[in-house]
């Protein structure tokens, strides 16, 4: 299986998916920015066969047309995230949205995949959404769907909701997603043995008031129960369950929400400032921590602990992790895909559908002639 991603980041999701599947495949190109994401996507996966770009900008997607068979892109989501400055495509960054359909468009991968966050939906009153979707649906000879999956409902106990939307080089129906599946792990079945005094808080910084919620799901949904054995609790739909917050102001911030371990993670981040920030707070034997870099990984599910870390700092590996796409979900979405491909009889690789002159430096596809 020959694969190509962009806005690789330093984790891999698509990656150690293919890897966790036994899907044997060869990652012709890849392409990341920044310097120690691109240092940590190598350490893990390797040397790209072709080529590891720096710029999306500058990648000539002509050479690979028809090469690839699937072609994965996470363009940077903080623009259209709720906890964001919500600048959507108005923004540089908001733009690469529609580099990314550029380059698919010049690729012509077999099948396509593009995951940002839900905000995306409403990012300037549903607007951007409206133009982003109408550009993937001028891809010629491509059938496009989309799809909001959420980690916790593919096997991962994390609250993590995020938009896919798919295509396919040729006619067909709509892809179905992944159906929902009951978690078999709670967040503390991923915790550690023995963690190191920095991921704890100190008490002295806090005042730390009890307000317990219950085990009470939030939208009071339970779809299958299973046994879990050891465990001692009914597993199935399990949410977030938050016991506090070490905001002293009395403020429920979101950095320091302090959840229970026998629920889920809340969203791994890769930006924002204060204790739970990027990993989010647990209550843990009436200690209160935030997740090391490895848990985090689990909660992103690596279960087999296949990330290396290298030589990178906590920060970077919190920045490599919430920037990567939960691997539960990217697994369950490949297997649907490639179900759905079986049934595709494949269109011949098309010219490009926009014409974007050299002189341009916009990454933006907005208003740009069809051809």
């Amino acid at each position: 299986m020959r694969v190509a991603s962009a806005f690789s980041g330093g984790f891999g999701s698509v990656e150690f998916a293919l890897k966790y599947l036994g899907i044997e495949h060869e990652v012709v190109f890849a392409c990341e920015w920044m310097k120690p994401q691109r240092e940590s996507y190598i350490l893990n996966h390797g040397e790209p066969t072709s080529n590891f770009y720096e710029d999306i900008c500058n990648l000539d997607g002509t050479k690979y047309k028809g090469k690839i068979d699937y072609y994965h892109l996470s363009p940077p989501c903080q623009e259209y995230s709720m906890a964001g400055n919500r600048g959507g495509a108005d923004t540089d960054k908001g733009q690469l949205m529609f580099q990314a359909i550029k380059s698919i468009d010049e690729v012509q991968p077999k099948m396509f995949s593009v995951e940002n966050v839900r905000g995306l939906l409403s990012s300037n009153g549903g607007e951007d959404w409206k133009n982003i979707l109408k550009d993937f649906n001028s891809l010629k000879g491509y059938t496009i769907s989309w799809g909001i999956v959420n980690a916790k409902e593919q096997g991962t106990p994390q609250n993590r909701e995020r938009v896919f939307i798919v295509g396919f080089r040729g006619q067909a129906p709509d892809m179905s997603f992944p159906q929902r599946q009951p978690l078999k792990y709670v967040l503390k079945d991923l915790l550690e043995d023995e963690v190191k005094d920095k991921y704890f808080i100190k008490k002295d910084i806090y005042e730390y008031s009890e307000k317990s919620q219950g085990n009470k799901v939030a939208d009071g949904e339970v779809f299958q129960t299973i046994n879990a054995g050891t465990h001692g609790y009914s597993m199935g739909y399990v949410d977030l369950v938050q016991v506090g917050n070490i905001d002293t102001k009395g403020h429920n911030s979101l950095w320091g929400r302090v959840y229970d371990t026998n629920g889920i993670s809340p969203t791994q981040n890769a930006k924002g400032g204060g204790a739970g920030a990027k990993p989010g707070l647990f209550n843990q034997d009436s200690k209160i921590r935030r997740l090391t870099p490895r848990e985090c990984a689990r909660v992103q599910g690596d279960f087999q602990d296949m990330f290396k870390f290298g030589k990178a700092s906590d920060t970077k590996l919190y920045e490599f992790i919430g920037n990567a796409m939960d691997i539960s979900t990217t697994k369950n979405l490949i297997v649907r895909m490639l179900e759905h491909l079986e049934n595709i009889e494949l269109n011949e690789p098309q010219e490009p559908s926009f014409k974007i002159s050299v002189k341009d430096k916009q990454c933006c596809l907005f208003d740009m002639e069809v051809a």
